[in-house]
């Protein structure tokens, strides 16, 4: 009975021994009657609490202001050949569907199959403006990262490499062409030794960077790196060896987290409340028109530039 009352009241925990006993119950988890839900399918971690927090904040705020809920849709783990949607998510009681995390083509499809209007932040590696597998809200990724290796290259730099994943999404794949872009401009060439890169799309974890630092015989100057928390992982790694930043290295990061401004870690502002705004904003709208063809909106950013890259060679 006490369960029973807890999901007419709309709660809705990620407590697995909860989940099993609803369903040897063969309980369905409720919605109150009078609201209209939204879905949001993304990857229970560490993200979700910091930067994805904020994202998810803003969407909120967008949604409610035209009378939609959040319903939270955790995917703890899953196989590529065993994707299934979280317990709490529910078609029937959908209006539409948000996607925020990594996922592959195959998955996106899976989640088309229930036809509902989807919403992704970010999308697959390979997806662009003219091949778009649903409404895209994407942050703008090249350009901030040609303005940072500009600016090293400004400040003496020219052996620079890159740290980062390069198939797990969109995001990434612009930053390493922003990356190999800026190389160009610069007129200097991109050398692999000075690159840890993950080419499919696995996490590069920090272990794989710690590794990858500890072993390679001659580090560049500088490292660009794909996010602040690939930032953060090789500024440890280089403590470990005993190089400072941006004394022996500078590194840049990308995200503008609260933690890049305990380090003052040179990063990129993607402005996360209002780019959770705009993905609720595009599901209003396809929901409003829901054969128009599908869009990509693109947010701006902002390159902030801290200590972690202010040394000149």
């Amino acid at each position: 009975m006490i369960i029973q009352k807890a999901l007419e009241l709309g709660y809705r925990g990620q407590n697995p021994a909860l989940m099993e006993l609803m369903r040897e119950m063969q309980l369905d988890e409720p919605k109150p009657p009078n609201k209209k839900w939204v879905s949001l399918i993304t990857f229970k971690g560490g993200e979700v609490g910091t930067f994805w927090g904020q994202v998810i904040n803003g969407m909120i705020s967008g949604l409610v202001k035209n009378g939609l809920d959040l319903n939270i849709c955790l995917i703890s783990s899953f196989t590529h050949d065993d994707f299934r949607m979280p317990p709490n998510f529910n078609a029937s009681i959908s209006q539409g569907i948000i996607t925020l995390g990594k996922f592959t083509e195959e998955h996106i499809h899976k989640i088309k199959s229930y036809d509902l209007p989807v919403v992704s932040i970010d999308t697959v590696a390979s997806a662009n403006e003219y091949r778009l597998l649903t409404d895209t809200v994407m942050m703008c990724n090249e350009q901030p990262i040609i303005e940072i290796v500009s600016h090293l290259i400004r400040n003496g730099h020219s052996k620079i490499g890159y740290v980062g994943e390069i198939g797990s999404g969109r995001n990434f794949r612009e930053r390493w062409l922003g990356f190999r872009g800026g190389m160009e401009r610069g007129g200097l060439g991109v050398t692999p030794e000075f690159c840890c890169l993950k080419q499919d799309t696995g996490d590069l974890t920090s272990e794989m960077i710690r590794q990858w630092v500890a072993n390679t015989k001659t580090l560049p100057t500088a490292l660009v790196c794909a996010n602040d928390f690939t930032a953060l992982n090789v500024v440890q790694a280089l403590k470990e060896r005993r190089l400072r930043v941006p004394h022996n290295v500078a590194v840049s990061g990308f995200d503008n987290a609260f933690e890049s401004g305990l380090l003052n870690l040179t990063t990129v502002d993607s402005f996360k409340v209002e780019l959770g705004e705009q993905a609720a904003a595009v599901l209003v709208t396809r929901l409003q028109f829901p054969h128009h063809p599908y869009v990509s909106v693109r947010m701006a950013t902002k390159v902030i530039l801290r200590e972690s890259t202010g040394r000149k060679l």
